[in-house]
């Protein structure tokens, strides 16, 4: 092992320094002759094996290299180059049918490529003449570079002496395994060749390139696995170039089937990855002819091109690949037996789509290849429904007689219909309609499908929301335009008749309602809707238990999602009691179908109201189905269609005192969002019924204010109970929809500040200003003061200059004063003389921002921020005199207009200056504050809500309640300021008068 170790040594040392002298050297004659040497002596076996092959492995390319690419030699080593290449051409035709790798890149590379090497082989001067222009090789023109040409030209000369190019095409013909290494290494040598070689020696080739890609298609499934598919691409690609020199239609014809071949070998592997390969292939050149515009429907062989993107990410042109050609490649192969047969499988038959539909297209499948289509149903639910989808899929574009095959044979047939089915069903009705549309037939298959669909809506064992979907598809199909008459007559004589059950009528009247609005002039659907009328007259005319029957239906509907509830583990009790509000709503709306089936018997309940007097509700059937509601957790979200359904009927007082009962004992803390909508709608109602003055007290008793008659004092109902439910309810989605409800509805305040007096509007009043007083010793709940300013500054809309505190008889020393955790500063500065035409802006976003981020904002503070150049100086700019002072006479509050102000405030006293920044008129004095980042200009800023008390002019009394509110807020005491004209004591101080 160490002397052939040391062998290595000395044979990578020797050839290194040879290489580089011949690299370097300035007359390499020397260098060359030895190397030649070593050559010869190689060829001649006189070396040791052990150099022999040291030399094939790892010197030979890189000589060939350094050989080739020294950019000058002199004259006299010409020939000895030539003979260097010859030796080296000698010692590679050897190796050849070893496939040897480094052998074949030599020989490449002495080839080359002449575009890439900067000259061409062209036609020579008179003084050289060559054998090989004669036999095998185009002549051209004068070379640039005569002298590599003249090697060029020797070199290829004396490879094809030697039948290199036979031997090389042998090899590719021989080639087992390993493709894209081996045949990239043989077909090098030629593909470099191509301008080169005459068309003569070209078709001579052809047939062992052919062998090849027969060798290729031929070979094991364990052997094609072990390539990628783009190598086999690519490997096409090589053999293209060479054959399109000499026969582009030739070239063509292999190319495209090789493709087709190739997929369809991968298709037939026993793997699983290899049929998924190779179904995506042929799905894609499927997918390709079918969107392409082909331009002869005789399908002749018009050539137009078709560009395909294949695995190997290179497009490819096809000139002559048509539908023609490629159905009947398919029916050779029979590959719809083939995908459908013994060996399919779901994601096969999946991604073949695009094959199905283009047999669909040429409408070839005939009734044995559709039973081997539909045999699939017959395995496990996963295929069925596969195979549902496919059929579904590509029934667009079959033909009439194929449809009707297809339906009468099987569709019929079909015994368990569930979501699935009916669902393959609806899809193929779809199908049908669109085939009509297009060709106008199909009548017949338009008749087989209404009454498959009616007779499937009276069956008793389908799902009601299976049938839900049939009735949609039922009504569509019946009022196409495009089907006739007779049809639709027969159709309707048909529903007469089956009227003799509950079900079929409650589903007959809305398909009569909706025809009649589409059709109004009908007569055959009006006169059919009459006698339907009063069928469900006689029927109903002596059913004493109408609700029992529509209460019949409703528990079978809970039952169901009951059970579905069960199977997908969901908690109802959390979704109603905290849950994500209207998310939550629609989660049970979309997969608990029931309350859709609730909403049409009460629709229906009320068809039979408007059509006979004798179909009312009365207290008790209210009661029945009240109670079962109450008595079902999971019928909740019924109430609010319960209330609507009741609306329509505009109930007698009975009824309304009967409901009015049940909406105050509502508990508001517990409250949640279905028993909110409940109360909602019931509000609704009661104020739609206002004009019947005979209910006109009980509606103001929920609206506005209930008198108790028993009591002295006076309760607050109806609005009050959303007031409680703003400030105390224990579901956050319920008090957004009690606030949001409350102040889109400022009618309700209108009516409270209005109808009962004002006695009971200053106790409301002060109800919600105690409700803010308890709030002391630090303990102010910021959340609670918001919502309680909300609705305050809603009421203030329905009077103008509304003075609450002199309203409610309070004395102005004795005003209870709500402060806010502030900093104050205050900045004096000289007045400022811009235009100050600044408005404050108003957005809703932000207002919710603030009101949804208090409790995450107690500690962040805003800035008011005036600067000298700033529009937020106090005072009337347009007045000329610095020292002038603005009175409000209403109130005699003093302000002095040569004062800038700066104050840090919380997000609850920003969210009360943004909230009633736009209630009064102010003209004495501009603000610009800026919180978050945000800064905000403010011109109608609200006289009655900000003071200025300053020492000259202000109200001893007032200094002292001020004085001690600080106190007890634990706000130390504002330091004085000095101006150049005096010294002030001021305090700024936020009053909410209510």
């Amino acid at each position: 092992m160490t002397n052939t170790t040391n062998k290595l040594k000395k044979y990578s040392k020797t050839y290194s320094v040879l290489i580089e002298s011949i690299k370097k050297a300035q007359d390499p004659t020397n260098e060359l002759l030895v190397a030649q040497t070593k050559l010869e002596n190689i060829l001649k076996k006189k070396v040791e094996p052990e150099e022999t092959k040291f030399f094939v492995d790892q010197v030979l390319y890189p000589f060939v290299v350094t050989i080739w690419s020294r950019p000058n030699y002199p004259v006299d080593s010409s020939l000895i180059v030539n003979n260097l290449f010859v030796l080296s051409i000698d010692l590679i035709l050897l190796y050849i049918p070893q496939e040897h790798s480094q052998a074949l890149i030599s020989l490449a590379k002495i080839f080359g490529n002449p575009s890439s090497q900067g000259f061409y082989l062209q036609f020579c001067n008179n003084e050289f003449s060559y054998k090989i222009g004669k036999d095998s090789f185009k002549i051209l023109e004068i070379p640039n570079n005569l002298q590599r040409s003249i090697f060029l030209c020797r070199n290829i000369e004396y490879f094809a002496s030697k039948e290199g190019f036979i031997k090389l095409t042998t090899q590719l013909s021989r080639t087992r395994g390993q493709y894209w290494k081996k045949v990239r290494l043989l077909i090098n040598p030629i593909h470099k060749l191509i301008g080169i070689f005459k068309t003569e020696f070209l078709l001579t080739i052809i047939p062992s390139l052919e062998t090849l890609l027969q060798n290729i298609l031929g070979s094991s499934f364990d052997l094609l696995r072990k390539e990628k598919y783009e190598h086999y691409l690519q490997i096409m690609d090589l053999i293209y170039d060479v054959i399109f020199d000499c026969d582009y239609n030739l070239a063509n014809k292999v190319q495209e089937n090789f493709y087709l071949d190739l997929a369809l070998k991968f298709l037939n592997s026993p793997y699983l990855e290899m049929r998924v390969i190779g179904v995506n292939e042929l799905n894609q050149i499927f997918k390709q002819i079918i969107n392409s515009k082909q331009r002869n429907n005789n399908y002749s062989l018009t050539q137009y091109q078709l560009q395909f993107k294949f695995s190997s990410k290179k497009k490819y042109n096809f000139n002559f690949l048509d539908q023609k050609k490629l159905l009947e490649w398919s029916n050779n192969h029979d590959l719809v037996k083939l995908l459908f047969g013994q060996k399919r499988h779901p994601k096969i038959i999946q991604m073949a789509t695009s094959i199905m539909k283009f047999f669909a297209q040429q409408q070839t499948l005939n009734k044995d290849q559709i039973d081997l289509i539909w045999n699939v149903t017959q395995e496990h639910r996963h295929s069925a429904q596969l195979i549902y989808n496919f059929l579904s899929q590509i029934s667009i574009h079959l033909s009439e007689e194929m449809m009707e095959y297809l339906f009468t044979q099987k569709i019929e047939k079909i015994q368990e219909w569930d979501e699935v089915t009916i669902n393959f069903l609806g899809n193929f009705t779809n199908s049908a309609l669109i085939q009509q549309r297009k060709t106008h037939s199909f009548q017949k298959l338009f008749s087989l499908l209404i009454n498959k669909i009616w007779l499937l809506i009276n069956r008793k064992d389908l799902d009601y929301n299976v049938k839900i979907y049939l009735k949609e598809n039922f009504e569509r199909l019946f009022k196409e335009k495009e089907f006739e008459d007779k049809y639709r007559e027969a159709i309707l004589t048909s529903l007469l008749l089956n009227i003799k059950k509950h079900n079929e009528i409650i589903f007959v009247i809305p398909l009569f309602k909706s025809l009649i609005q589409t059709y109004p002039n009908e007569k055959t659907i009006f006169f059919s809707f009459e006698k339907t009328q009063k069928s469900v007259i006689e029927y109903y005319q002596n059913k004493n238990n109408l609700i029992q029957m529509i209460l019949d239906d409703i528990i079978t509907f809970r039952n169901e999602a009951l059970k579905y509830i069960k199977e997908n583990k969901i908690n109802l009790k959390e979704m109603i009691k905290g849950g994500n509000g209207k998310e939550d709503q629609l989660i049970l709306h979309n997969h608990l179908p029931y309350l859709t089936q609730i909403q049409i018997r009460l629709n229906f309940f009320q068809f039979l109201h408007n059509i006979s007097n004798q179909v009312t509700p009365t207290l008790q059937d209210i009661q029945v189905l009240w109670n079962f509601f109450m008595e079902n957790p999971i019928l909740d979200g019924c109430k609010v269609l319960f209330l609507e359904w009741i609306i329509s009927f505009e109930p007698k007082n009975e009824i309304i005192d009967f409901l009015f009962e049940k909406a105050k004992r509502l508990n508001e803390i517990n409250m949640n969002i279905y028993e909110f909508n409940f109360f909602k709608h019931f509000c609704t109602l009661t104020n739609k019924l206002k004009k019947n003055l005979k209910i006109e007290e009980k509606t103001n008793q929920l609206i506005i204010l209930k008198f108790d008659k028993n009591n002295s004092t006076r309760d607050l109902n109806g609005i009050y109970k959303l007031w409680v439910m703003i400030l105390f309810c224990q579901n956050k989605h319920v008090v957004q929809l009690a606030i949001h409800y409350l102040l889109a509805h400022q009618n309700y305040l209108y009516s409270l500040y209005n109808k009962i007096g004002e006695y009971a509007n200053r106790k409301f009043i002060k109800k919600c200003i105690n409700s803010l007083n308890i709030q002391e010793q630090n303990k102010i709940d910021e959340q609670i003061t918001i919502r309680v300013l909300n609705l305050l500054n809603s009421f203030l809309h329905f009077r103008e200059n509304f003075l609450i505190p002199e309203f409610l008889g309070f004395k102005r020393h004795k005003w209870r004063l709500i402060f806010f955790k502030i900093n104050l500063s205050i900045n004096f500065g000289s007045r400022n003389n811009d235009d100050g035409n600044n408005t404050f802006v108003n957005n809703n976003n932000n207002n919710n921002n603030n009101n949804n981020n208090n409790n995450n904002n107690n500690n962040n503070n805003g800035n008011i921020n005036s600067n000298n150049n700033s529009n937020s100086s106090i005072g009337n700019n347009n007045n000329n005199n610095n020292n002038s002072q603005n009175y409000n006479e209403k109130n005699n509050i003093i302000i002095n207009k040569n004062f800038k102000i700066e104050i840090k405030l919380n997000s609850s006293l920003w969210f009360l200056l943004k909230l009633i920044s736009d209630k009064l008129n102010t003209k004495y004095y501009k603000l610009q504050i800026t919180y978050n980042q945000i800064t905000y200009n403010i011109s109608d800023y609200p006289k009655t809500l900000l003071e200025l008390g300053i020492n000259d002019h202000d109200n001893i009394k007032i200094k002292k309640i001020i004085n001690y509110e600080l106190q007890k807020l634990k706000i130390k005491k504002i330091s004085p300021f000095k101006t150049n004209n005096s010294e002030f004591y001021t305090y700024i101080y936020f009053i909410r008068l209510f």
